[in-house]
């Protein structure tokens, strides 16, 4: 039900995010603009210790940045 979402582990590069599939249980990577990922990074290194979810393609492994939670 949930094989496109995934909790964000680290930002590995300027494009680059490694997240745990919430549907298989395995790290991926997956691709997001710079934009993107630095707002990520923001949010992972913000002291509330929010866990972030991302919704990404099965496919392609691209992050849909529309969604915003």
């Amino acid at each position: 039900m949930f094989s496109n979402l995934g909790i964000v582990r680290e930002a590995i590069s300027d494009t680059e995010l490694k997240v745990l599939s919430i549907g298989e249980g395995k790290e991926i990577i997956v691709q997001a603009s710079k934009d993107y990922v630095s707002s990520i990074k923001a949010e992972l290194n913000d002291e509330d210790g929010e866990t972030v979810v991302v919704e990404y393609d099965l496919k392609t492994k691209i992050v849909n940045e529309n969604i915003v939670g």
